[in-house]
Order: structure tokens, then sequence, then C-alpha cells
């Protein structure tokens, strides 16, 4: 005969904490890392470059940009964040990549905030006229400017 064994059934020590007990272990976010490594994340994916080949041209870690991309690197040094910002053509702020730029069509400026474009590219764009005229609305700033970085392989 086989003989049954009892079960056996755990019961926790102690209460489970209720959601209000349980201490909040969040680490404080830093606004300006995480800005910042959104603005890398989408220049890097503006100028289809992968995690890997930004890394290299910058010469950190694929995993330390990704870190940065996320705003967890929240001691980035100085000489780092200057390196993303020449590959990237950003801001060395890294915060507003257009400011300084008065006088500019309204609709260039819209666009320039939207794509967040460098001021490089965007005073480039503020020179363009074709036959005396320029684009009159943020849309065709846009095409013009997509089509300017299709003609150089960017």
């Amino acid at each position: 005969m086989i003989e049954k064994k009892p079960k056996i059934t755990l019961k926790p020590v102690s209460p489970k904490p209720k959601v209000d007990e349980v201490p909040d272990l969040a680490v404080p976010i830093d606004e300006m890392a995480v800005q910042f490594g959104l603005q890398v994340r989408d220049r890097r994916k503006q100028e289809k470059l992968s995690q890997g080949d930004l890394a290299q041209q910058v010469e950190i870690s694929r995993n330390y940009l990704s870190q940065i991309e996320r705003g967890e690197a929240t001691n980035l040094s100085w000489k780092v964040r200057q390196r993303l910002c020449e590959v990237l053509g950003l801001a060395v702020d890294g915060i507003e990549p257009i400011t300084g730029l008065q006088g500019l069509p309204e609709s260039l400026l819209a666009c320039a905030q939207r794509l967040k474009l460098p001021s490089d590219d965007v005073q480039m764009l503020a020179n363009l006229k074709y036959r005396g005229k320029q684009p009159d609305t943020s849309e065709k700033w846009e095409m013009l400017y997509n089509v300017i970085k299709l003609t150089i392989g960017k």
C-alpha cells in the first residue's frame, strides 16, 4: 500500500505590507539627463545611426550610450557630452538646438522646433532661396530639408 503524505501549506511569517506602507525606493530622476538622452536618441534615429555606430564615433561603449539615451547616465562628462553634440549636430548645451537665431521665418522656426534641427542646419536652410523665394510652410521646409539630406547622403 502507498501511504499518502499530508499536504504542507506554507504560511507567511509576517503579513504583506499594504500598498501605502511600501517605502518609496524610486531614484530621483534627473530631468536634464532624460531630456538630453531623448535628444540624442531622436537625432541618432534621424541620422539613421545604430547605437553601435554612434558609440564607435563618440568612442564610448554601446551600453553607455544606451544608458545616456535612457537618461540613466547622470554623471556624464563634458567631453562625452560635447562629442555627442558634435557628431549629431546638436547644440553643446544639448537642450535647445536653435537658440540665437533671430529674424528667421516663423514657418522655418516651427519646422526646426518640430524636427529638433541643429542651429547650423537651420541657418543653412534660412540662407536658401529659389528664384528669390523660400518655403512658406513648416511642411515645405521639412520637405526641402529631407531632399537635401537625401542628396548629400545623410
